[in-house]
């Protein structure tokens, strides 16, 4: 059993693939983390019950030679990439972690892909305050398709003013674009932006 990375690619499509880690510490984590975060991507909006952490989740994303950007906040307070991750700046970054509000800053600035290789868009994991399904905090709605398609409502607490604007520039040229997992820093739990959805504030 290997830790595994995931990938997201044209019309939402999610491929899992096993990495070899010798350094990480324990493949079972790794590997259920992996299962949550699968989860959480292929249904997007929907809160998944886990005990997520960062450093697991790095663990899980970043295996050997990944290119890493860590938000300066986060090296601030001690926080380290796994051994063998490779510290980049966000414009070069496979995966991506940032506190929430920063999300909006970060954004911009990490690779998308091509359209000959869509899956090298980044992965940006969000650290917020609270997560929840339409219930509490600042409200969300994350829609698939066009207007009239299947929609969920998410209360994330933490997210900047300019969060929807920056992941909608970030994913306007579909199927290139960002995925971000958003991480409950107090419960773990997990929720997931794929590229191809549609977030809006909860009254648009």
């Amino acid at each position: 059993m290997t830790p595994m990375t995931i990938q997201l690619i044209d019309k939402g499509e999610i491929r899992v693939r096993d990495e070899i880690n010798p350094l990480g510490p324990d493949p079972f984590e790794t590997q259920a983390l992996g299962r949550a975060a699968l989860t959480a991507l292929a249904y997007p909006g929907r809160v998944i019950g886990c005990d997520a952490a960062l450093a697991g989740l790095l663990r899980t994303f970043v295996p050997t030679g990944t290119r890493l950007h860590l938000d300066p906040a986060f090296e601030a307070a001690g926080v380290a990439g796994p051994d063998g991750a490779r510290p980049v700046g966000p414009e070069r970054a496979t995966v991506a972690a940032a506190p929430a509000a920063r999300a909006a800053i970060i954004l911009p600035a990490l690779p998308r892909g091509t359209l000959l290789h869509p899956e090298e868009g980044a992965l940006l994991i969000v650290m917020v305050a609270g997560l929840a399904e339409a219930e509490g905090g600042p409200r969300y709605r994350v829609s698939r398709g066009a207007a009239g398609g299947r929609t969920r409502d998410l209360s994330v607490t933490g997210l900047p003013d300019g969060f929807v604007a920056a992941r909608a520039a970030a994913t306007a040229d579909y199927p290139l674009g960002v995925d971000i997992l958003l991480v409950d820093e107090t419960t773990g739990r997990l929720a997931g932006l794929p590229r191809h959805v549609r977030l809006a504030h909860g009254e648009e």
